[in-house]
């Protein structure tokens, strides 16, 4: 049998277009993995950057969520003590006024303490409404702080009405350096005194209730009119009716 030589040329020829392939698969598989590098990094450098900007923007307004419910609560706490601290003012307030009425009680005139419910200007001027019951009757006198301020008008089954000595049409005896007078009211408070020109009297003078001798105020003006035998003064009771919550009755 005979057997054919192999051609060595075919055999070198085979050999070299093996090592080419290779060579240009190892050359063109680094260019294409650096241009794929190269065109990817970006994108992926801006992907990363948006990311990462979505997730500072997420961490910032959940911040700023919580930011302002904390602000909130703080809000509604602050609220919460300061009405507290109002309801506390008024009881102490209140507590104040009982024990300064209480305190004045005169051991010679039997009254009744009693609370003020209505005043000007849910009531007419120079009046209140006062709690009530059977033992307060029309007519009889009404004080604070020892002052004669009025007297009780009308009564109901649990409430009464109460008006200022200062009102317009009522009139009370009155002490001015130790003569009797007769104050006449001119409402809003005030009063007015005829007396004798020649009774000298000055500013700031103090006039008192003549039935209970309890101060009622202190000359505020003088006026005198030449072709008049007289002078008026003009007093206030020294009260802003507003501040007032107890009163009391003499029954």
């Amino acid at each position: 049998m005979i057997y054919r030589q192999k051609n060595k040329k075919t055999t070198y020829l085979k050999y070299l277009i093996i090592g080419i392939f290779f060579a240009a698969l190892i050359f063109f598989g680094v260019f294409f993995r650096g241009l794929v590098q190269g065109v990817a990094s970006p994108i992926l450098n801006v992907t990363s950057g948006i990311f990462s900007g979505l997730g500072s923007m997420s961490s910032y307004f959940h911040s700023k969520n919580e930011l302002q419910k904390v602000n909130k609560e703080l809000n509604d706490q602050n609220q919460d003590f300061k009405i507290k601290l109002l309801t506390l003012e008024s009881v102490q307030k209140e507590n104040e006024d009982l024990k300064s009425q209480l305190n004045f009680i005169n051991p010679e005139v039997k009254t009744v303490l009693v609370k003020i419910i209505t005043k000007p200007p849910f009531s007419p001027f120079d009046t209140f409404v006062i709690n009530s019951d059977s033992q307060i009757q029309k007519d009889q006198k009404v004080f604070y702080k020892k002052m004669l301020v009025g007297r009780v008008i009308e009564t109901y089954a649990k409430t009464a009405i109460v008006k200022l000595y200062s009102s317009s049409d009522e009139k009370v005896p009155v002490q001015l350096l130790g003569n009797e007078f007769e104050a006449e009211g001119q409402g809003n408070l005030s009063f007015k005194i005829k007396i004798p020109k020649s009774l000298v009297v000055e500013k700031e003078t103090p006039i008192y209730s003549s039935e209970t001798n309890s101060i009622l105020g202190v000359v505020q003006t003088i006026y005198s009119d030449e072709a008049s035998a007289f002078q008026d003064i003009y007093f206030k009771y020294p009260i802003n009716i507003n501040d007032l919550d107890y009163v009391e009755v003499s029954i």
